[in-house]
Order: C-alpha cells, then sequence, then structure tokens
C-alpha cells in the first residue's frame, strides 16, 4: 500500500510502523509523473483511490493530472506487473458540486467556487482514454446526478465547455444526526477546507445564522408555543445526508 499526500503533517497521521505501508509527499501530479511511480522499490500501481481529494487539483492541472495517472496505470496492468496490458482502475470519492451539508450562506458560496460540476471530471476522464463507472450494475444505490441546477453551475459548465448531461452514478449516502452545537464546534475547528476562507469573526456571524435558520425551522414545525428566544440551541439537534459521489476510471 502506498499513500501519497502533499502535506507532510497530514502524513505523519498514518502509522510508521507498518513496513505494508509506504509514505509518499507529493500531490497526484508529481507522483505520477515522478521516477519514484516506476522504481521498483515502490510497489506496483494498478489501483488508485483519491478520496476527497479531486476538487483541490487547479482546474488548469486537471487534464495533464488525468493522463498521467492514465499513463502510470497503463504501464503497470491491471495486477501491477508492469506489463502494460492495462486493466488499471482509479475509485474517485467526491463531493457533490451542491453541497448537502448545513453551511451558511457565504460557506456555500464558497464550497460550490471551489468545486466542479462532476460533468466536468467525466468529460476530462473519458477524453483521457478512461472508461467510466461501467460496473454501476454492481451498486444498489445508483442515481442519476447532474450537478447544474442553477445559473451559476450551468455558467460553469458554458465556460470550461464542458456539457451539462445527466449522468448515473453510484451515490453513498449517510444519514448523519448530531446536536447543533457539535456542528458549531466542527465549524470553529475547520473541519472542512470550505472554512478556511473564514476569519474566527466571519465563522461565528455564519454560526449565529445557521443557529437562527435552525430555530425558525423548529418554531414553524413545532406546535409548540416556546419562543425562539428561549431555545436552547446546545441540546438542538440537526439532521442532514452526508453524500459521497463514487466515479470508477478504467483503463481499457
Amino acid at each position: 500500500w502506498m499513500v501519497v499526500e502533499p502535506s507532510l503533517a497530514t502524513l505523519q497521521l498514518f502509522r510508521s510502523d507498518d513496513d505494508k505501508l509506504e509514505r509518499v509527499a507529493m500531490d497526484a501530479l508529481t507522483f505520477a509523473k515522478s521516477n519514484l511511480a516506476k522504481n521498483d522499490t515502490y510497489l506496483p500501481v494498478s489501483k488508485i483511490l483519491i478520496r476527497g481529494t479531486i476538487h483541490h487539483i487547479p482546474d488548469d492541472e486537471l487534464e495533464i493530472t488525468f493522463t498521467a495517472l492514465y499513463d502510470l496505470l497503463l504501464r503497470n496492468g491491471k495486477e501491477g506487473t508492469g506489463t502494460g496490458k492495462g486493466g488499471g482502475k482509479i475509485l474517485i470519492m467526491t463531493r457533490p458540486y451542491v453541497p448537502t451539508f448545513p453551511l451558511f450562506d457565504a460557506a456555500r458560496q464558497v464550497w460550490m467556487d471551489n468545486s466542479q460540476p462532476l460533468e466536468k471530471y467525466i468529460t476530462i476522464a473519458k477524453r483521457v482514454g478512461f472508461h467510466v463507472n461501467d460496473n454501476n450494475d454492481d451498486h444498489d444505490d445508483v442515481e442519476t446526478v447532474t450537478n447544474t441546477t442553477d445559473d451559476k453551475a450551468t455558467a460553469s459548465n458554458t465556460s470550461n465547455s464542458t456539457p451539462a448531461v445527466p449522468v448515473s452514478v453510484p451515490v453513498l449516502r449517510l444519514p448523519v444526526k448530531m446536536p447543533l452545537s457539535s456542528l458549531c464546534h466542527l465549524i470553529r475547528q475547520r473541519l472542512w477546507s470550505t472554512f478556511s476562507h473564514f476569519t474566527n469573526d466571519e465563522l461565528e456571524i455564519g454560526i449565529e445564522e445557521l443557529k437562527k435558520k435552525y430555530k425558525s425551522k423548529w418554531v414553524n414545525g413545532s406546535s409548540s408555543t416556546c419562543e425562539m428566544d428561549t431555545m436552547d440551541t446546545d441540546t438542538m439537534n440537526i439532521e442532514f445526508n452526508d453524500e459521497i459521489l463514487l466515479l470508477v476510471l478504467s483503463v481499457p
């Protein structure tokens, strides 16, 4: 097994005493094009998992990164034998373009500004030579996802010459129920990179926006005469879906 991660701090979280795990401090593009990817001292690469990071690849590097990874898999083959017979696969686990997390409005906008419509990844992958999600029948939860639900998304597709077409992909959906206070804590800790765009004061303003939003929902949906100002947001529970889209790219 091999972990490729550009952040040294994050890389240190993986066990160093596991002799079956190689840790490489690189980004995906540098790794795929480097001698390390070809070095016999490392396990030959035939399967790649890109988990929750594809949206961090700069827009102008997406196609060259996909091309480098395609060439890497093509060289190593399905079993990582270096036979060059193809058959390798990439599993991309990525977030929806339109967030399902409960975000305050400014954070929601930052999320979408720093994401790509799903169709763009698929269009580039196919142009490079990958087959995309050929095994949808193996999944019980397959939905048609079109990440072009508003004017901004449509404009993004147009500006990048990416067609806005429905795409069937497996979706992992995890129902989440948690105290609103816990969500506020995660926001303050900047759990998602989205929150790195805000100062501490801006996060507090966003948190107050979320509290007011959920108080309003509770009052409007309840028969209780409880006033909003007397409600305790620390004990209020919220519910939402954590959704992960699965793209399987295979070398024919």
